[in-house]
This record gives structure tokens, C-alpha cells and sequence, in this order.
């Protein structure tokens, strides 16, 4: 708590899908209050406004020359839902970090492997679907992959657009 702060976040993404969860076990009002800041500070870093070409809308990036980080853009997305649960769990108005979320999974749908972007892919069956690290970088591996799911899945419940887990 100093003045500060704002600038020395780290990849602490981790502790907001543990205040989500905490959330019906263990409520800790400064834990949920240092994801909501935290998810703030991320958000600053998501591109957007009309300066920003489309296809770059969402994404986690200082700028747009550079093709952003899919995986990174995720982690934001996974921070975003859990923020949103946090917040609406607090009785917090959560429409900012709503519409910034809708903007990073949008992103990310459009950085999925599909047919039309695999169509020289030795095995498709085997990428569509998938994530790579960034547009500049084909590979895909599991942990991009992992992230985006993971982003598309809480961050589709969050926003109403999945049904709640059972």
C-alpha cells in the first residue's frame, strides 16, 4: 500500500481465479479487492478505441504494430472472468470489465486455428481448434491453447453466454 503500487504488478493472474473460487468457501474482502485492482491494472493494456484496427480490439499489447500474445491476451480474458464473478459477488458494478472481456474473447475467436487458416497444415486435425502464441508465431502448444479455453470458457460464463457449471 503505497503510492506506487500500480506499477509494480507482476503476472499475477493466478490470484484472481483463486479469489473466484474462494468465493463460496472463503471470502477475504482485501484478496477479492486485489484482484479487481489488478484486473484494472491488466485492462490498461488492452488495446481498443477507434485508432486500433479490429482485428487487434482486445488484444493484451502496448501497441498494435506488434502482433499481441494470444496466450497472454488469454490470461487477461481468464483475470477478466474472474474479476467480473468477484465483483458481481461484492454487489460491484461490473460493465467495464464486461465490455473489456467481450473484446478479448472476440479477439481470441479470431485467433483460433480454423479450416480457412489451416489450409496448408500438414495434419488440420490436429491444429483446428487450437492457439498458437501470436499471429507471427504457427506453433501451437498446450498451454497457448489451455489459457484460450480456459479465457473462452469462464469468460463465456461470466458474460452469460455458457450455461453455469452443474
Amino acid at each position: 500500500d503505497h503510492p506506487l503500487a500500480e506499477a509494480f504488478y507482476l503476472e499475477e493472474n493466478w490470484h484472481c481465479l483463486a479469489a473466484r473460487v474462494a468465493i463460496t468457501v472463503h471470502r477475504h474482502d482485501a484478496y477479492e479487492r486485489f484482484c479487481l485492482d489488478y484486473a484494472r491494472f491488466k485492462s490498461r493494456f488492452l488495446l481498443d478505441g477507434d485508432d486500433v484496427p479490429p482485428e487487434m480490439r482486445g488484444a493484451f499489447a502496448a501497441t498494435s504494430l506488434v502482433p499481441p500474445p494470444n496466450t497472454a491476451t488469454a490470461g487477461v480474458g481468464e483475470v477478466l472472468a474472474a474479476a467480473v464473478e468477484v465483483a458481481r459477488a461484492r454487489g460491484e458494478d461490473s460493465e467495464a470489465e464486461r465490455a473489456r472481456l467481450r473484446n478479448v474473447l472476440e479477439f481470441l475467436l479470431r485467433q483460433q486455428w480454423d479450416a480457412t487458416a489451416c489450409v496448408v497444415c500438414s495434419k488440420p486435425q490436429l491444429v483446428v481448434g487450437g492457439f498458437s502464441d501470436s499471429m507471427l508465431r504457427p506453433e501451437l502448444r498446450i498451454d497457448f491453447t489451455q489459457h484460450a479455453w480456459a479465457a473462452l470458457g469462464h469468460g463465456g460464463r461470466a458474460l452469460g453466454l455458457v450455461e453455469p457449471r452443474s
